[in-house]
């Protein structure tokens, strides 16, 4: 299997896609990863890095590859055209890169935890490798609007069946490629669902370390054995940290800081948290699930500390560097306080009551 990874992004997830970078080039440090940069500001500060085992490719020359993408980009908001550009970027990478029998493509705000050797192990002879959301039960109509499938980690071998997904989903993403969900399509993820059945040699991972998102990872016994984080007894493979939020500055981890403590005394697990070194930072997250202690602690907050770690990094050369952080608006410290002291249940009526309110404001002449 090929060492070649490829990402996306803008600099709002910059310390997020190097981070990526890092834990991926120590788990497995052969691997390369091809960075799409979706803005000059992105494409100047990895120039100015100049970090080994990286690449970086200027939305420009991905443009010029796919001449029919700049035609899509009208009308789309910038994130949607970065659901466009995903199949883009691997057909990029097998057509440019030399010798490049796959390709695997991997969302930003993804962090290693082990080498994915497992994944690829797994898919053995397939030539395309797909990563199911797992939903519990209780979510389970998720698949419905946002498909079966989830494209943080995706897999496609340099062949004639690898080549004929890529290609399809290509075509589509660039017809239509929008943050709704209409005639069975949503974003660049719903057109994955027939996959299995629609192209030869597909593969859906089975590993329970693999794939592991917000969404799912209630669902699963979570422990740290042997150095490693375990997921049902299996080592954590990678982890899609979506909705994750970077906070600097004194203020907000002074406000989370007392919350925390405040929730030690309710007994409720916080979306939220801080970290003292090896740079200060507090972080949040909106999960609409419950997360236990041993998730937080395990998980959201190793990636807390890994992201400091990275800013950290660039920091060093580019003193002062804060993209990608986020504020905390009224609304937040309202949402936040609520999580720390209410209970679930509460939480949910609070949220009813509150959109009743915003439909009931913009009806009113």
């Amino acid at each position: 299997m090929s060492d070649v990874f490829c990402t996306l992004f803008d600099e709002r997830y910059l310390v997020k896609g190097l981070t990526l970078h890092r834990t991926l080039t120590e788990q497995r440090p052969r691997a390369t990863l091809v960075v799409f940069c979706m803005d000059r500001a992105t494409e100047q500060t990895l120039g100015r890095l100049a970090l080994p085992n990286l690449r970086a490719v200027p939305l420009r020359a991905l443009e010029e590859f796919s001449s029919d993408l700049r035609t899509a980009r009208i009308g789309r908001a910038a994130y949607e055209y970065y659901w466009t550009l995903t199949p883009a970027t691997c057909r990029y990478v097998l057509d440019v890169v030399p010798d490049c029998e796959s390709v695997t493509y991997v969302d930003a705000d993804v962090m290693m935890f082990s080498d994915p050797e497992p994944a690829f192990a797994e898919m053995g002879g397939a030539s395309v490798l797909l990563v199911s959301h797992r939903y519990p039960p209780l979510l389970h109509h998720w698949e419905e609007l946002g498909g079966i499938y989830n494209v943080q980690f995706m897999v496609f071998r340099n062949d004639s069946h690898g080549r004929a997904a890529l290609d399809w989903w290509h075509e589509r993403c660039t017809e239509w490629c929008f943050d709704r969900y209409e005639a069975g399509r949503f974003g660049d993820q719903k057109y994955l669902d027939d996959w299995p059945q629609r192209f030869e040699g597909v593969h859906v991972l089975e590993h329970r370390g693999g794939g592991l998102g917000p969404w799912n990872a209630g669902q699963h016994d979570i422990e740290q054995r042997d150095g490693r984080v375990r997921i049902g007894g299996e080592p954590l493979l990678f982890f899609h940290f979506s909705s994750f939020e970077m906070l600097l500055g004194s203020g907000p981890m002074r406000f989370l800081r007392a919350l925390e403590r405040t929730s030690r005394r309710t007994g409720r697990v916080p979306p939220f948290g801080w970290n003292a070194s090896p740079l200060p930072m507090g972080w949040r997250f909106w999960p609409d699930y419950p997360v236990t202690a041993g998730e937080r602690a395990l998980i959201w907050a190793r990636y807390a500390r890994e992201l400091a770690i990275t800013l950290a990094g660039i920091r060093a050369q580019m003193p002062g560097y804060s993209a990608g952080s986020a504020e905390l608006s009224r609304d937040d410290v309202v949402s936040l306080t609520a999580h720390t002291l209410l209970s679930r249940e509460s939480v949910g009526h609070l949220r009813a009551a509150r959109r009743l309110l915003r439909t009931r404001s913009r009806a009113t002449p």
